[in-house]
């Protein structure tokens, strides 16, 4: 298991699974993130400073709108090739109306997303290459592969990045999502 601290205002929104408080060398009390495994009945909570906050299982991904994409990659030395279904990224990031200041020009693309799996494992990912106003880059979070339900060693979510051509920034067991602001 692992902790994250959370980056305070610059703070998007936090999309995890289970949140104590910490006190950090500074004094200052902070959000900790404490993933645990994903699974069907565990929801996935985005807090922050989020607009609207916002909670979903893997029931309620389901109900989003759902794609089904072929991808192939290179993992380990070897190719493979998969067909996932699931949820765009970009349209559970939105669902909690981000707090991106319409008065700054591109201010989306001063943001990141960091997704991480409950084993520590993350990857990061720019708003510019996620937003279809930007690069459109179809990130999924896929709950089936091959028309079955993951594999168990990828837990109930699985990232699935289509056009990377190695499967770095797949994230398996994906626990959270955490929003940021990389600049002012």
């Amino acid at each position: 298991m692992f902790r994250t601290v959370s980056l305070g205002p610059a703070l998007l929104w936090t999309l995890g699974t289970a949140q104590d408080q910490t006190q950090p060398a500074s004094g200052t009390p902070a959000t900790v993130t404490a993933p645990a495994v994903s699974t069907a009945a565990t929801p996935i909570v985005l807090t922050g400073a989020a607009q609207t906050p916002h909670s979903s299982s893997l029931a309620d991904l389901r109900t989003f709108p759902s794609r089904t994409l072929t991808v192939s990659s290179t993992s380990g030395g070897q190719s493979m090739t998969h067909t996932y279904r699931g949820v765009l990224l970009f349209d559970l990031l939105k669902a909690p109306k981000p707090n991106l200041n319409a008065g700054t020009k591109n201010d989306a693309l001063r943001w990141g997303v960091l997704a991480r799996g409950a084993d520590g494992y993350t990857a990061l990912f720019s708003w510019g290459e996620l937003d279809p106003d930007f690069r459109n880059r179809p990130v999924l979070l896929a709950y089936e592969e091959d028309r079955q339900p993951l594999p168990a060693r990828d837990g109930a979510v699985r990232l699935v990045v289509p056009g990377d051509g190695k499967g770095g920034r797949y994230v398996s067991n994906l626990v959270e999502l955490q929003g940021f602001r990389t600049g002012p």
